[in-house]
């Protein structure tokens, strides 16, 4: 019976893939003004709580990182600028992070892609303030010495999807909906 269950555990190891935790992370973040250029930007970074990556037969197959909505921070300012675009940040005029300190990204599949940059497509759902969305991007997956990195070329998500919207009389006109992330996620 013990060696029914032994094999038994082993099979479903080799079919459901190999959890790996994260090691390391660095999350990138850019939000715009009217146009959509860097000298219209803020910038900044926001940390990874905890994730993992599945993989299958050396590749990755799944996964999730939960972020740390509380440390959302600035970059591009520092001093009471940044105090105050920080404080807006986390406040009901964008992420209410009091409400919802986290929000996740979970990897539904990942597929080759023709670049050769970032030669994977990484799919899956977003959940921002309690809304999911479908969320995908390319990224460059790389493995050495029993150290999985994933890595994301910069992409977009419209924060709107997610009631992300600035809470003022001039509502969204100054905001772009749009939000660039750039994520890299390693895992051991």
């Amino acid at each position: 019976m013990k060696k029914v269950l032994l094999l038994a555990i082993l099979v479903s190891g080799l079919a459901f893939g190999q959890t790996k935790k994260l090691t390391s992370s660095d999350v990138h973040w850019w939000g715009y003004k009217i146009a959509k250029t860097e000298a219209s930007s803020h910038d900044g970074t926001v940390n990874v709580k905890s994730g993992k990556l599945v993989l299958k037969n050396g590749a990755v197959v799944g996964g999730d990182f939960v972020l740390d909505m509380t440390s959302i921070n600035s970059t591009d300012l520092s001093g009471e600028y940044q105090g105050k675009l920080n404080g807006h940040l986390k406040n009901g005029d964008f992420f209410e992070v009091e409400k919802f300190p986290t929000a996740t990204y979970k990897i539904t599949s990942v597929k080759k892609n023709s670049n050769k940059d970032y030669n994977f497509v990484v799919n899956g759902n977003l959940t921002v303030k309690g809304k999911t969305n479908a969320v995908s991007f390319p990224a460059k997956i790389t493995s050495s010495n029993g150290v999985v990195t994933l890595e994301s070329d910069k992409f977009s998500f419209d924060r709107q999807k997610f009631d992300v919207a600035y809470k003022s009389t001039m509502q969204d006109v100054l905001v772009k909906d749009d939000v660039d992330l750039k994520v890299k996620i390693s895992v051991k």
